[in-house]
């Protein structure tokens, strides 16, 4: 284990470019909801486009502190705010930044990096750490059944269900610091409260590490990008056209057959379902809806939106919609005739 002191949120800024933390594990593993590991390859090459934090990012910060004092009420555990980054000590490029740590007064009153007097090594003083999270109502079947009882009582018997972008997150970080366990605390849809204990599992770690290496290496150093996994990575890595027209090459030529007879099947469908939506809409008439065997199946019912008129702005007042008109990034459009 290598310590690395930071001072300032800047220090852990620049410090992530020197190479793969928690966060960056599942999107190297292809398993990341918000990055492709074509993002992630062009972030730590230093060729994307700076993006602004979201407001999920922005209250999730926030909310932090708010789950740990949470979670530390709830079980009587103290936590402690570690300001190191944790690198291995042969591969630095494996880096870790823990939310908490779990103080365990078995060992020390607070948790500190200490070395080893005999292995000359350094290690921190606890067996433990937090991992906190936020999350959307919408995922909360992602998550299972809170552990609190069983954590509280300090005897876990059944099994957590965390996502798994989540699962490889803690997993690297168990490897990092080298403890043992990490407590998974999350406030979900602003209300339900849910934690759970995951413990070290040394087969998917080594798994893990080993496909962080090949990204790391092959991909990121090697300055190779990784197979693209949906068009828009195409738009990340070719932002803009600096070619003229070429001859399609004979793969090619049958990927553009194959997507005309899509797009015609498509077409085919589209209108089928449109038949079908008339007749149900005719079934349901001057009704609120349809149900099935008393479970609602489909409702018909009025409603409207309020829109911005710019094009009567424009004509009225030029001048005031000149002011707020905002041209968007340039981003390809595939068309295929």
């Amino acid at each position: 284990m290598k310590i690395i002191p930071y001072l300032s949120r800047a220090d852990w800024l620049e410090g992530r470019k020197k190479g793969m933390g928690g966060s960056d594990v599942a999107a190297a593993l292809g398993l990341s909801p918000w990055r492709t590991p074509v993002e992630l390859w062009q972030d730590k090459r230093g060729e994307s486009e700076p993006q602004q934090t979201s407001d999920s990012m922005h209250f999730g910060t926030i909310l932090e502190d708010i789950v740990a004092k949470e979670f530390q009420e709830r079980t009587g555990m103290k936590v402690q705010r570690v300001n190191y980054t944790f690198a291995d000590g042969e591969d630095d490029w494996m880096r870790a930044n823990i939310d908490r740590a779990i103080v365990n007064p078995d060992i020390s009153g607070n948790v500190r990096a200490v070395k080893d007097p005999q292995a000359g090594k350094p290690f921190i003083t606890t067996d433990a750490i937090l991992e906190c999270k936020t999350a959307s109502a919408f995922s909360a079947a992602l998550w299972g059944d809170s552990q609190e009882d069983e954590i509280k009582a300090g005897k876990v018997v059944t099994e957590h269900r965390i996502p798994l972008y989540y699962e490889t997150q803690v997993q690297w970080y168990m490897r990092l610091t080298g403890v043992p366990v990490c407590y998974v605390a999350v406030l979900i849809g602003g209300n339900d409260f849910r934690m759970y204990r995951i413990d070290r599992n040394e087969e998917a770690i080594t798994a893990i590490v080993e496909k962080c290496r090949v990204f790391w290496f092959d991909y990121v150093k090697a300055g190779v990008a990784p197979e693209p996994m949906d068009i828009d990575d195409i738009r990340h890595l070719y932002r803009r056209e600096v070619g003229p027209m070429v001859e399609a090459s004979a793969a090619a030529a049958v990927a553009i057959g194959e997507y005309r007879n899509l797009k015609g099947q498509a077409e085919t469908i589209k209108k089928q379902m449109d038949a079908v939506a008339t007749q149900i809409a005719g079934f349901i008439g001057e009704n609120e809806g349809l149900l099935l065997d008393g479970k609602k199946a489909v409702t018909f019912k009025a409603q409207s939106r309020t829109t911005f008129d710019g094009k009567k702005l424009k004509a009225d007042d030029p001048e005031l919609w000149i002011k707020y008109v905002a041209q968007t990034a340039p981003s390809r459009v595939l068309r295929v005739y």
